[in-house]
């Protein structure tokens, strides 16, 4: 006879399904049954039956003293799980996409986690056996955070979405990164080519960026995320020099009394032509020896002083 401690009741579990495919869930957040392709196929998950060998996917409090409680989201079989641990309070929310056609064969499986309040420390375990619990699968890395599980004519595809707010803060310190290292030379008038270049960063970052997620919601936290990094880099900046010097660099000198350094236009990249196409526009010098200084400011535009 199952342990009583170990198989929790069938009344601890909560369903969900989208018609074809059919899973229970624990109040402890588990998946413990789980028909993806059929109700009548054989499970992927299965510690119902087997607590040892049967699989399952938790979501699970490190906290040893935690509650939950739990509900339907509206009239739907969307189901809402809610930890509280310590100071903490984290949401889950599992559910069963509906597919876009009717005869779509593949179906998908979404856990959602949404903090709420606090700190909470989860534990995420994806134990996956075929034919009630019959087979283990193979496991392979397909991709970046994208996983396959292949047991005789069985397989799931596990992928996971990165956080959006740590993914702006990884592509913006990326970016800063990248901008830190080419040098002021991109900030300045773009050529056509400058412009292409700059038009394929900005579709490739706001892909990254959203990632599957092109809601309003993901679109308000990311923007938020990206100001907040950019105002509290700017108070950082004006509180410690070293800081703002590490981030902005300092002017520097590339013409001096006419003559051009030539050390320094290798290194910001920055050639004669820029120079003087800037004196031309700015104080009408047709030639290097009318210039005084050239400087490139910290913004990445050529300040000419003529003699």
């Amino acid at each position: 006879m199952a342990d009583k401690q170990r198989y929790p009741a069938i009344a601890d579990y909560a369903l969900i399904s989208d018609s074809n495919s059919v899973a229970l869930v624990s109040r402890g957040g588990s998946i413990d049954w789980c028909c993806i392709q059929r109700i009548d196929s054989g499970s992927c998950f299965g510690r119902l039956l087997d607590r040892e060998e049967g699989g399952y996917c938790s979501i699970s409090s490190r906290e040893e003293d935690w509650t939950s409680s739990r509900r339907y989201v509206g009239d739907t079989l969307v189901l809402e799980t809610t930890f509280y641990a310590g100071s903490g309070e984290v949401r889950v929310l599992d559910f069963f996409a509906l597919p876009v056609e009717e005869r779509h064969p593949y179906r998908q499986l979404i856990r959602i986690v949404e903090g709420i309040r606090g700190h909470v420390e989860l534990d995420l375990k994806i134990v996956p056996r075929f034919d009630y619990g019959g087979i283990k699968p193979w496991l392979r890395q397909e991709g970046v955070r994208l996983y396959s599980a292949i047991g005789g004519n069985d397989g799931l595809l596990i992928s996971f979405d990165m956080d959006a707010v740590i993914r702006a803060i990884v592509i913006y310190t990326f970016l800063l990164i990248l901008f830190r290292i080419t040098g002021r030379r991109s900030l300045m008038e773009a050529t056509p080519f400058d412009f292409v270049l700059l038009l394929i960063i900005a579709e490739t970052t706001q892909q990254g960026l959203l990632g599957n997620d092109f809601s309003v919601t993901n679109t308000f936290l990311l923007v938020t995320t990206l100001l907040g990094i950019d105002v509290a880099l700017g108070l950082l900046t004006s509180r410690w020099r070293a800081f703002d010097r590490l981030i902005n660099d300092a002017p520097l000198v590339l013409v001096e009394d006419g003559r051009v350094i030539d050390d320094r236009l290798k290194q910001t990249r920055i050639t004669e032509e820029d120079i003087m196409e800037s004196a031309r526009k700015n104080q009408g010098l047709k030639g290097m020896e009318q210039i005084k200084y050239a400087v490139l400011e910290r913004s990445g535009a050529i300040s000419v002083i003529p003699r």
